[in-house]
């Protein structure tokens, strides 16, 4: 099982003022579209190293039956860390094992949003203990229309270029065999 970092999810009160700010802070921001349930949108700061930042907030409306609602990750506190997506590329098998590990995961649900192009993007994930800190994560449409890899997309007027380290504080347990 080897497991990165896929996105870091940030709560966000308001999108568009959230896109705002992060575009003012030098970064390059791409609109994600609406998830599946119509309960939450969301907005991507990528990095040349494949890890993206996710801006994630309630669209108001009330969620339509869906596999999955992100509401959970939301927090009401503006710009908080409500999720963390490690890759997979065998979410069956990482499942598995982290159950063998005395790991509690949730069955693996589908899950999808469409993009304001019309382009639906569709994936597999495994809550970890009923929650989105952290969540596993799989492509079933080919990761480059989630996550542009292109120069367009991944450089920033700042200069950042990916994520170098991640420090959560708070009442996260992790098993100590987890290897990152």
């Amino acid at each position: 099982m080897t497991l990165s970092i896929d996105h870091i999810v940030i709560s966000v009160n308001n999108l568009e003022q959230a896109i705002g700010t992060h575009r003012t802070a030098g970064f390059t921001v791409l609109r994600g579209g609406e998830h599946a349930n119509g309960a939450t949108h969301n907005a991507l700061i990528c990095f040349a190293d494949g890890v993206y930042l996710e801006l994630l907030a309630s669209t108001g409306k009330a969620p339509k039956p869906a596999p999955i609602d992100f509401s959970g990750m939301l927090r009401a506190d503006d710009g908080s860390i409500g999720g963390l997506a490690l890759l997979s590329h065998d979410i069956a098998a990482d499942v598995a094992r982290l159950r063998q590990m005395g790991t509690p995961v949730n069955a693996i649900v589908d899950g999808q949003r469409l993009r304001p192009d019309g382009t639906l993007l569709q994936w597999r994930l495994a809550l970890i203990s009923d929650g989105f800190l952290p969540f596993l994560i799989q492509d079933v449409t080919p990761r480059p229309l989630r996550v542009p890899d292109d120069e367009t997309g991944t450089t920033h007027p700042n200069g950042v270029t990916g994520v170098g380290d991640l420090l959560i504080r708070g009442n996260i347990k992790l098993p100590p065999s987890w290897m990152f």
